[in-house]
């Protein structure tokens, strides 16, 4: 099978991908072990590594077959091209907006994630965004048809991008439009938390004097069949 490393921990490996053989009916547990006995390459995040195995997120009892392509995700910064797009390419919020306007929607709402000037009380010059790219363009479209499924009648387009950015640049691009602003506000605000949450890309900050990773939240799979919050 084929092992798939990103962001710090590709980093640190000092390569995106490597073979690893394995028992047959081993499990991702057992894929964990076998790597953290042979070196730090583990210890920094331990059980705050997330894996998805195919593209899936799956728990550690997932057993693996041949032919399986693993990806190891630490915690991130989180068909449908036009809609739901990974791009290197800057974002026009224009052309993200007007992919979801509508005549039956009154309400259109345009969320722009932008490279700030600071971060943790230090200045920044600069990001850079690594991506598991076909991954996280899956999980845009899953965010999408999940929202859609809460707020029947929603219109819905998510562009993030990768790449180095400069200050002010927009990283992230989330349009909605629905009938009534109430419920627009509601699904951009549930979608963007869903991206940050789990999306497989990771942030570097750059200062003048250095550059880091920044670690958030382990990625999680959506729960199923959660029914759409009241009130």
């Amino acid at each position: 099978m084929q092992v798939k490393l990103f962001g710090p921990l590709a980093e640190v490996a000092q390569r995106r991908e490597f073979s690893q053989e394995l028992p047959a009916g081993a499990s991702v547990a057992s894929l964990l072990q076998e790597l953290a006995s042979r070196g730090p390459l583990l210890a920094r995040w331990g059980e705050a590594l997330a894996v998805a195995v195919n593209m899936e997120y799956v728990s550690p009892d997932r057993r693996l077959r041949e032919g399986d392509e693993v990806a190891l995700i630490p915690p991130v910064s989180g068909g449908a091209a036009a809609l739901f797009r990974i791009s290197r390419d800057p974002i026009d919020p224009a052309a993200v907006g007007a992919l979801v306007a509508s005549p039956g929607c009154g309400a259109v709402l345009t969320f722009l994630g932008t490279v700030r000037d600071h971060s943790a009380g230090k200045p920044v010059v600069a990001l850079e965004y690594d991506a598991y790219e076909p991954m996280a363009l899956k999980e845009l479209e899953r965010i999408g048809a999940e929202a859609q499924a809460r707020w029947p009648g929603l219109r819905i387009a998510i562009w993030h991008r990768c790449g180095r950015m400069a200050l002010a640049e927009v990283s992230l691009a989330v349009a909605v439009a629905m009938p009534h602003r109430a419920e627009a506000f509601e699904a951009c605000r549930w979608a963007v938390e869903a991206v940050k949450a789990r999306l497989p890309i990771w942030k570097k900050e750059f200062a003048q004097d250095g550059s880091w990773w920044v670690e958030g939240v382990v990625p999680q799979p959506p729960r199923s069949k959660e029914a759409r919050p009241r009130g």
